[in-house]
């Protein structure tokens, strides 16, 4: 025999309390050899099978697409799948024909209508629920008569409370689990700083990605300019440090016979083929605009003015700015303050911006309102002869 598998132990038969004759093989006389394990089995395979819950072994895997769960046991796993894919329900109530995916959740459903429940709501008339666990009461009383979350954050400190097991569980991860994701470029930063290594983690890998994406991307050459996505860096790179004129980057073509334009993105080719082609135009008080972001209470079919614009965000612009009356923002470069501090003076780092085009860059506070042009103006003509170019 194995070394490694204990051999069963034969013993006589005995009798039960109720009579019935318990033969050799029901004995439990195997031990789990876990300190601290108090589990007997009398087949050396419940054992084998037993082991795997300490070294969290889980062999059978769910085959179904998409399914992550794993089991120790096969027997789990069979339960697994008909409760969550095949939905079968051979254990059938006789008193209410409600279907069970296993014996044992019969059972338990069967107790209450033998009326063997321990624990019923009795605070709260009419309602007389009962239920097996103390615990499935206190959660119906808090969501059901009190109004709250029935799973609280157990963690000290924290108020945040859940509807479900599994909201309360990803809570529990992400905000008070182990830090298990690195920012390696945090850690490298930190480490040539001279100090000793302080990486900085995550509990999730979402929480690094987001981090990533607020806090390291960013341009090279612009010190301190930062960027929501990679897609937007890689616009500002060909744009401001890719040696490229505006004329190079005009590589997409307008698709109509006979016209010359070219654009630097698709979109702006099809804007611009929209409007001088097909004639499409954006009318003020012909078009809907309910659904833009702060126009919904105003009413464009009797208030509109006729004017025609090549773009929706041209319109939305005229619309807040003409007839709601909101007033344009207004810039401030705070480095004009310390380069204008004298009549003409002419800082040693104001000369640097001005060759390296960082003093260029920060004076062009009005940004273009298309989505996904990341073009900056320094005056609203300039935004406007733009609007009218590009896009």
């Amino acid at each position: 025999a194995d070394a490694q598998t204990p051999a069963t132990i034969v013993t006589d038969a005995s009798t039960t309390a109720s009579g019935r004759r318990k033969f050799p093989s029901q004995h439990k006389t195997i031990p789990c050899t876990i300190a601290g394990c108090t589990k007997k089995f009398n087949r050396p395979a419940r054992l084998v099978a037993h082991m795997r819950s300490h070294n969290n072994e889980r062999p059978y895997k769910c085959t179904y697409e998409g399914c992550d769960k794993a089991y120790s046991d096969n027997k789990h796993l069979k339960v697994h799948i008909v409760s969550a894919h095949t939905k079968e329900t051979k254990f059938v109530c006789p008193q209410c024909d409600k279907g069970f995916a296993t014996s044992q959740r019969l059972k338990a459903h069967a107790l209450a209508h033998q009326g063997k429940e321990r624990f019923r709501c009795r605070g709260y008339p009419p309602c007389d629920q009962s239920f097996r666990k103390h615990q499935t009461l206190q959660r119906h009383v808090l969501k059901d008569h009190l109004g709250q979350k029935p799973y609280p954050c157990t963690h000290e400190g924290c108020t945040e409370s859940y509807d479900t097991a599994n909201s309360l569980k990803a809570h529990v991860t992400r905000e008070h689990g182990e830090l298990r994701f690195w920012c390696d470029e945090c850690s490298q930063a930190a480490a040539g700083d001279g100090d000793e290594k302080k990486p900085v983690g995550f509990t999730t890998q979402f929480l690094l990605e987001r981090h990533i994406r607020s806090e390291h991307v960013n341009c090279i050459f612009c010190d301190g300019l930062k960027f929501n996505g990679q897609y937007l860096l890689e616009q500002h790179m060909e744009i401001y440090h890719s040696g490229l004129t505006v004329k190079d980057r005009k590589t997409v073509p307008c698709d109509f016979d006979g016209c010359d334009k070219s654009f630097t993105k698709k979109s702006n080719m099809k804007v611009h083929y929209r409007a001088a082609h097909e004639g499409l135009r954006y009318v003020c008080g012909k078009l809907d605009t309910s659904d833009s972001l702060g126009l919904q209470d105003w009413n464009w079919a009797e208030e509109g003015c006729g004017e025609t614009f090549t773009t929706k965000v041209g319109l939305e612009m005229h619309v807040t700015y003409v007839h709601l009356g909101k007033q344009r923002p207004l810039y401030e470069s705070p480095s004009y303050a310390e380069y204008d501090a004298a009549p003409g003076s002419h800082s040693k780092m104001a000369t640097l911006d001005d060759i390296s085009g960082v003093a260029e860059y920060e004076r062009r506070q009005i940004p273009c309102a298309v989505p996904g042009c990341i073009a900056r103006f320094i005056r609203y003509a300039e935004l406007s002869g733009h609007m009218q170019a590009a896009h």
